[in-house]
């Protein structure tokens, strides 16, 4: 919540909406379904209710093959190219940087 606050950040609840004022950006939500509300759930929780996924016992050695084995031709020498994670403006990349060193700080 620091960040919101130092960039004046403007959060209306009752229509979902955050304005950034400063950079005139304005922010909707929409709702998924007809409640909204927080679910705090633990790494633990996630694997307890997915025991197929995560087995207590990790067996040893590689997978069994499959019928499609799906896999990533490299060309050598050939540069893998990278893509952004996050489309931001600019400006606000700037300011979360700073902010990241500080708190890293």
């Amino acid at each position: 919540m620091p960040f919101l606050k130092e960039q004046g950040a403007i959060i209306e609840c009752g229509v979902l909406v955050i304005d950034f004022p400063k950079f005139g950006i304005r922010i909707n939500s929409t709702l998924t379904s007809g409640h909204i509300r927080a679910a705090v759930v633990t790494t633990e929780e996630v694997m307890d209710q997915h025991p197929e996924v995560f087995p207590k016992v990790i067996p040893g050695g590689l997978p069994p093959l499959r019928k499609i084995n799906h896999k990533i031709c490299l060309i050598p020498g050939k540069d893998l190219g990278t893509l952004p994670t996050y489309s931001i403006p600019e400006q606000w990349a700037k300011d979360m940087s700073l902010w990241l060193k500080e708190k890293i700080e």
